[in-house]
C-alpha cells in the first residue's frame, strides 16, 4: 500500500510540473533570473542591424525551401518574407583560393560564382548522397 502511494504521489508530482512547464512555455513572459543564468540562450538585448538595399525576392515564412519573385502567401494566409541584398548570400567575401603551385589568389579570378534559382533535389549513388557540380569550361584554357 505505501509503495503504490509513492509511485501517485511521484507522478502527481511530476505530472504538476510538466503542467506547470508548458503553461509557463506557452507564456511569453521571459524566463526568471536563475533560470537565464542556467540556460545558454541568445542574448535578448542583442540588436540586429536593419536589412538594407532592394528586395530580391521573397521566402516562405514557414522555412518551406519555397521562393517567390513577387510578394506571395501560404496556403494558409501567411505573407511571404522579403529578402533584400543584405541578407543575401554573398561569395565577394570568399577566401582566397590555394594554388597547387604555392600561394593564393582571390576566388574571383579563378572563377565566376552566380547564385541562381533552380529546382532542387537530393540525389544519391547506393546509398550515398552525391554532389553535382556543373562547369562550363568551353573556350577556357585549363592549363594542362
Amino acid at each position: 500500500m505505501r509503495r503504490s502511494s509513492n509511485i501517485f504521489l511521484i507522478f502527481a508530482a511530476a505530472l504538476i510540473a510538466g503542467g506547470a512547464g508548458l503553461s509557463v512555455g506557452r507564456s511569453n513572459l521571459p524566463l526568471p533570473r536563475w533560470l537565464s543564468a542556467v540556460l545558454p540562450a541568445a542574448d535578448p538585448g542583442a540588436v540586429q542591424p536593419a536589412p538594407t538595399g532592394p528586395i530580391i525576392y521573397y521566402r516562405d515564412p514557414d522555412g518551406a525551401p519555397k521562393c517567390s519573385p513577387a510578394p506571395a502567401k501560404t496556403a494558409s494566409g501567411k505573407e511571404y518574407l522579403a529578402v533584400r541584398s543584405s541578407q543575401e548570400v554573398s561569395f565577394e567575401k570568399a577566401p582566397p583560393v590555394a594554388m597547387p603551385g604555392g600561394g593564393t589568389v582571390p576566388l574571383g579570378e579563378v572563377a565566376a560564382i552566380k547564385l541562381t534559382r533552380g529546382p532542387t533535389s537530393i540525389r544519391t549513388e547506393n546509398g550515398q548522397l552525391a554532389v553535382y557540380i556543373f562547369v562550363d569550361i568551353r573556350d577556357r584554357d585549363l592549363g594542362g
